[in-house]
Protein backbone atom coordinates (compact mmCIF):
# COMPACT_ATOMS: atom_id res chain seq x y z
CA UNK A 1 0.00 0.00 0.00
CA UNK A 2 0.87 3.58 -0.49
CA UNK A 3 0.60 4.38 3.38
CA UNK A 4 3.34 1.48 3.73
CA UNK A 5 5.64 2.84 1.30
CA UNK A 6 5.72 6.61 1.69
CA UNK A 7 6.24 4.97 5.78
CA UNK A 8 9.25 3.20 4.57
CA UNK A 9 10.21 6.07 1.72
CA UNK A 10 10.67 8.31 5.23
CA UNK A 11 12.40 5.50 7.18
CA UNK A 12 14.89 5.32 4.53
CA UNK A 13 15.62 8.97 4.65
CA UNK A 14 15.96 9.57 8.17
CA UNK A 15 19.88 9.77 8.04
CA UNK A 16 19.84 11.29 4.95
CA UNK A 17 20.15 14.95 6.22
CA UNK A 18 23.05 14.20 8.74
CA UNK A 19 24.89 12.45 5.74
CA UNK A 20 24.41 15.24 3.60
CA UNK A 21 25.88 17.10 6.41
CA UNK A 22 29.06 15.65 6.69
CA UNK A 23 29.00 15.47 3.02
CA UNK A 24 28.79 18.99 2.52
CA UNK A 25 32.13 19.42 4.60
CA UNK A 26 33.96 17.13 2.03
CA UNK A 27 32.38 18.70 -0.93
CA UNK A 28 33.24 22.37 0.09
CA UNK A 29 37.18 20.81 0.29
CA UNK A 30 36.86 19.42 -2.34
CA UNK A 31 35.42 22.71 -4.29
CA UNK A 32 38.31 24.79 -2.76
CA UNK A 33 40.87 22.03 -4.04
CA UNK A 34 39.70 22.52 -7.63
CA UNK A 35 39.84 26.75 -7.51
CA UNK A 36 43.41 25.64 -6.18
CA UNK A 37 43.70 23.44 -9.36
CA UNK A 38 42.62 25.82 -11.80
CA UNK A 39 44.61 28.65 -10.04
CA UNK A 40 47.89 26.29 -10.20
CA UNK A 41 46.62 25.24 -13.88
CA UNK A 42 46.44 28.61 -15.11
CA UNK A 43 49.63 29.80 -13.22
CA UNK A 44 50.94 26.38 -15.62
CA UNK A 45 49.64 27.40 -18.55
CA UNK A 46 50.98 31.37 -18.18
CA UNK A 47 54.41 29.54 -17.36
CA UNK A 48 54.59 27.57 -20.76
CA UNK A 49 53.47 31.15 -22.91
CA UNK A 50 56.69 32.45 -20.85
CA UNK A 51 58.59 29.33 -22.18
CA UNK A 52 57.23 29.49 -25.80
CA UNK A 53 58.06 33.13 -25.93
CA UNK A 54 61.53 32.27 -24.41
CA UNK A 55 61.79 29.76 -26.99
CA UNK A 56 61.04 31.80 -29.88
CA UNK A 57 63.32 34.27 -28.61
CA UNK A 58 66.59 32.01 -28.76
CA UNK A 59 65.62 31.09 -33.00
CA UNK A 60 67.47 34.35 -33.74
CA UNK A 61 70.06 34.01 -31.43
CA UNK A 62 70.97 30.33 -32.55
CA UNK A 63 70.90 32.07 -36.08
CA UNK A 64 73.75 34.76 -35.53
CA UNK A 65 75.50 31.89 -33.56
CA UNK A 66 75.31 30.22 -36.61
CA UNK A 67 76.34 33.25 -38.30
CA UNK A 68 79.10 33.93 -36.41
CA UNK A 69 80.80 30.43 -36.39
CA UNK A 70 80.30 30.15 -40.40
CA UNK A 71 82.33 33.59 -40.70
CA UNK A 72 84.92 32.39 -37.71
CA UNK A 73 85.23 29.30 -40.24
CA UNK A 74 85.64 31.26 -43.02
CA UNK A 75 88.27 34.01 -41.04
CA UNK A 76 90.45 31.07 -39.98
CA UNK A 77 91.00 29.78 -43.10
CA UNK A 78 92.07 33.19 -44.76
CA UNK A 79 94.49 33.34 -41.59
CA UNK A 80 95.45 30.07 -43.09
CA UNK A 81 96.29 31.22 -46.30
CA UNK A 82 97.51 34.36 -45.41
CA UNK A 83 100.08 33.11 -42.98
CA UNK A 84 101.06 30.37 -46.02
CA UNK A 85 101.87 33.31 -48.08
CA UNK A 86 103.46 35.36 -45.74
CA UNK A 87 105.59 32.57 -44.53
CA UNK A 88 106.45 31.91 -48.51
CA UNK A 89 107.64 35.64 -48.81
CA UNK A 90 109.56 35.77 -45.27
CA UNK A 91 111.20 32.59 -46.68
CA UNK A 92 112.56 33.97 -50.09
CA UNK A 93 113.17 37.30 -47.75
CA UNK A 94 115.94 35.20 -45.89
CA UNK A 95 116.88 33.26 -48.25
CA UNK A 96 117.94 36.76 -50.56
CA UNK A 97 119.46 37.83 -46.72
CA UNK A 98 121.85 34.70 -47.05
CA UNK A 99 122.46 34.66 -50.39
CA UNK A 100 123.68 38.71 -49.81
CA UNK A 101 125.83 37.82 -46.62
CA UNK A 102 127.39 35.05 -48.55
CA UNK A 103 128.19 37.13 -51.68
CA UNK A 104 129.27 39.88 -49.14
CA UNK A 105 131.57 37.18 -47.83
CA UNK A 106 133.07 36.35 -51.07
CA UNK A 107 135.71 39.19 -51.13
CA UNK A 108 136.95 39.03 -47.60
CA UNK A 109 137.57 35.38 -48.21
CA UNK A 110 139.55 35.42 -51.53
CA UNK A 111 141.64 38.19 -49.92
CA UNK A 112 142.22 35.71 -46.88
CA UNK A 113 142.81 32.82 -49.16
CA UNK A 114 144.96 35.04 -51.23
CA UNK A 115 146.94 36.07 -48.10
CA UNK A 116 147.04 32.20 -46.60
CA UNK A 117 148.15 31.32 -50.02
CA UNK A 118 150.51 34.10 -50.05
CA UNK A 119 150.22 35.47 -53.11
CA UNK A 120 149.25 39.38 -53.27
CA UNK A 121 148.74 41.75 -55.56
CA UNK A 122 151.02 45.08 -55.50
CA UNK A 123 152.34 47.94 -57.69
CA UNK A 124 151.10 45.56 -60.81
CA UNK A 125 152.65 42.40 -59.52
CA UNK A 126 150.58 39.45 -59.45
CA UNK A 127 152.55 37.00 -57.68
CA UNK A 128 155.50 37.96 -55.54
CA UNK A 129 156.11 34.28 -54.49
Amino acid sequence: PLDDTVVQLGESLEGLPENLRQLQVHLDVASANMGTMGQNIESIAEDLTVIGDSAGEFEPLIDEYIRIATETGDLVRQARSSIQEQLELAELIVTLLFVWIGLNQVIPIYLSWSMFTGRTKSNGNEDLE
